[in-house]
């Protein structure tokens, strides 16, 4: 089987059928985010007790099966689309590798293909200046919990911020300048050692109390984001969620970014997998969508927040990078991965995997490629 790199439009022009593998939460994203006209033949997965089952695909209904009924009902013909997780991806990628009747099929990640959708295509404003006068402060905030030192890669990202905003304050927010106590769901985070989910909050608060934009140590500032500041708030899509860890900016005292705040109040933390747990990009979405978000990457201009396609502040992840940077990018998250635990290994590798394929459109799978 062979790896590719295609856009949902190249899809549907080719008419050609597709699989399904994966039906969790990834899945659920490709649907709410990708529109195929193409056939389906069906939704593959490794658990026996789904199979039989049903489920939708932007109202089309679809059975669940195995890979080898897959391929009897066509599948050697199809292109496979994989709509699941980071480490279930790169075991799948092996697991197709070894299915000899796919041999000379093709195979996508939903990741790739949202991505492309993401940070391409979409509407980019022609003046950033929303208001004659500046309204956020010349203030970066960022968190950093935990008291380990930073490592090279979020210093490099900190000295972009010196680099391309001269003259601005630079805050960092730790232990010893912030409260962590001072509201529940920071504290049980901390109790758990799971800093990157005290920043969830913190990082809301500090904006909300003296203005400024946020950004994670591990986003990378590529241009000056002075133009920014002529609003009284901005955030962007990465697919089709918000993430205020990416970067977002605020005045004081901004509602939306209240209101982003409060959800915390009636939340407790406690780890999970991810598919079992709400987290910020969940909250911040749902709480833009009562002020009319629609989740589609698209330009958009709320009461007191606009919101940037991703184009413009682009979330490296698995499968993009500097190949989707243009002259309008303000920013770029390297995704160090505080948080990633032990999918950082499969985070990394696909990664890997997705820069060849902007190198070579297709990568033959075998147990070599897998693991370069």
């Amino acid at each position: 089987m062979y790896l590719g790199l295609t856009s949902s439009h190249e899809l549907s022009d080719r008419r050609v059928p597709i699989v399904f593998w994966g039906s969790g939460m990834v899945y659920q994203n490709f649907c709410e985010m990708i529109n195929l006209d193409n056939d389906i033949i069906g939704v593959v997965d490794n658990y026996t007790a789904s199979w039989g089952r049903r489920i939708f695909y932007r109202g089309r209904s679809l059975e669940i099966m195995s890979p080898q009924e897959a391929i009897r009902r066509g599948g050697r013909k199809a292109e496979w689309i994989l709509t699941t997780g980071v480490n279930a991806t790169m075991e799948i990628l092996l697991q197709l590798s070894k299915i000899a009747e796919l041999k000379d099929t093709v195979c996508y990640t939903a990741y790739s293909i949202m991505a492309v959708y993401s940070y391409e295509g979409h509407k980019i404003p022609s003046t950033f200046r929303l208001e004659e006068k500046q309204i956020i402060p010349h203030i970066i905030h960022y968190c950093w919990f935990g008291g380990r030192p930073l490592p090279e890669l979020y210093q490099n990202c900190i000295d972009s911020w010196n680099k391309n905003c001269p003259g601005w304050e630079i805050r960092r927010w730790d232990e010893n300048n912030y409260d962590i106590s001072k509201h529940h769901y920071m504290k049980q985070a901390a109790e758990q050692g799971c800093w990157a989910f005290v920043s969830d909050y913190a990082r809301k608060d500090v904006v909300y109390q003296y203005g400024g934009i946020y950004l994670d140590a591990d986003v990378e500032v590529l241009r000056p984001l002075d133009e920014l500041c002529y609003q009284k708030g901005f955030c962007a899509f990465v697919r089709n969620q918000i993430a205020t860890g990416l970067g977002f900016g605020g005045q004081a005292y901004n509602s939306v970014i209240k209101e982003w705040m409060d959800v915390y109040d009636t939340e407790s933390f406690m780890m999970k997998k991810r598919t079992e747990m709400k987290i910020c990009m969940d909250y911040e979405t749902e709480i833009l969508e009562r002020h009319g978000l629609i989740r589609n990457g698209d330009l958009q201009y709320l009461q007191g927040m606009t919101v940037y396609p991703g184009e413009l502040f682009i979330d490296e992840g698995v499968c993009c990078g500097y190949e989707y940077v243009s002259d309008k990018t303000f920013i770029i998250h390297r995704n160090g991965g505080s948080w990633f635990g032990e999918r950082k290994g499969a985070m990394r590798a696909l990664a890997r995997l997705h820069a060849r394929l902007h190198e070579s459109s297709f990568i033959y799978l075998d147990g070599d490629s897998l693991t370069q």
